[in-house]
């Protein structure tokens, strides 16, 4: 915690609350890459059951790597959208939530992005043309 310059008590409740809120969300963003780890893993073990329970009942050694091959497939091709998501959405609240609120300040003239700047002119709403 930085040093407090008089600001009062609320001021100190509020950044105390700040910082470990800071840290729990930095937190859960390791959790998520552990739990990408081990769906991973789980996809692995599933896959190489599969491959043994398969291979035995039908007596078609092809079929239990085929259908091994399509759950790895699809199990990790969805682990990894997943993570891109997530990748996304973590680096847009860190922006919006943790960034905005310590360094952006109010201030400036309005953003109009399809508006008329029209210094030298003046422009009159005509609602018959």
């Amino acid at each position: 915690m930085g040093a407090v310059t008089g600001k009062g008590l609320s001021d100190l409740i509020r950044e105390e609350f700040g910082l470990r809120a800071t840290f729990l969300m930095m937190a859960a963003l390791s959790m998520a890459g552990v739990t990408a780890r081990h769906a991973a893993a789980t996809k692995n073990v599933l896959a190489s059951v599969m491959n043994d329970l398969m291979l035995r009942p039908a007596g078609i050694p092809v079929i239990g790597p085929i259908i091994a091959l399509i759950g790895l497939v699809f199990g990790h091709l969805f682990n990894i959208l997943i993570n891109i998501i997530g990748a996304y959405v973590h680096s847009s609240r860190l922006q919006y939530v943790e960034f905005f609120g310590k360094f952006f300040e109010a201030g400036g003239r309005r953003f109009m992005p399809f508006g008329m700047s029209t210094k030298y002119v003046d422009v009159e709403n005509a609602k018959g043309a």
